[in-house]
């Protein structure tokens, strides 16, 4: 099934973004990549894509700090943008739950769940 929606990546590390790459590809999603939050927010002000998968630590501009910059700009304040953290414990998951993120992932990521939490996010695809 191919949906052409495009959804951008954003992690500091090249093994999470390919991992998550090929996870979403087979699905038929078009997937940009960021290696930090100051690139994830010039990409989806560039791209404007469907859904935004954050990562919370990242060099130059931290997720939290990407998610505030992405909300100020009317383009994409209103891209979903989930949080994907290796961070586990309530105590943890807590401000990035509270910062106003759609939805958070915890690594290792659930193939199923994450599929499920994007198709949810974008109108008009099955769940």
């Amino acid at each position: 099934m191919t949906t052409k929606a495009a959804i951008l990546i954003a992690d500091d590390h090249e093994v999470n973004r390919r991992l998550l790459d090929r996870i979403l590809s087979p699905h038929g999603f078009l997937t940009l990549h960021a290696s930090n939050g100051k690139e994830a927010v010039d990409a989806a002000l560039a791209h404007a894509p469907a859904v935004i998968l954050m990562d919370i630590r990242m060099p130059i501009m931290d997720g939290l700090e990407a998610l505030l910059a992405l909300r100020q700009y009317e383009r994409t304040r209103h891209i979903p943008v989930i949080a994907i953290t290796a961070f586990a414990t309530h105590d943890q998951l807590k401000p990035i739950a509270d910062a106003g993120f759609d939805a958070v992932v915890t690594k290792p990521i659930d193939v199923e769940g994450l599929l499920g939490l994007v198709r949810r996010h974008i109108p008009g695809l099955p769940a």
